[in-house]
């Protein structure tokens, strides 16, 4: 497991737990979900990486991992295709990784 060198918090300061974060749950039919460890960990590298702050905005509140080419368009979970994005630029990305017709981006939340 990776070290943490920086505290995580949620949306109101209060520290985070990174096992408490939860992936989004989209899976394409051929595409198995990472385990929640595996992408707890992918996702810590991912924010170390990008030195905890959104590769758009340099914003460190809001954290997101983002699938540059989505998973049901081929899309991996390797670290060349993931990036960090905070949740305001996020959601400017298309369909913020959703597929297409599944509603509203307005409720999806961190995770």
């Amino acid at each position: 497991m990776l070290a943490l060198t920086h505290t995580l918090t949620c949306s109101h300061s209060h520290p985070l737990n990174p096992l408490s974060i939860r992936p989004f749950r989209y899976s394409g039919k051929d595409k198995p979900l990472p385990k929640k460890a595996d992408w707890v960990e992918l996702r810590l590298a991912v924010f170390a990486r990008d030195n905890h702050q959104c590769i758009q905005c340099g914003s460190t509140k809001e954290l997101q991992v983002h699938h540059h080419h989505p998973r049901r368009q081929n899309g991996t979970n390797q670290m060349d295709n993931l990036q960090t994005l905070c949740r305001n630029c996020h959601a400017r990305t298309p369909s913020w990784g959703r597929p297409p017709g599944t509603g509203s981006t307005q409720s999806r939340r961190a995770g």
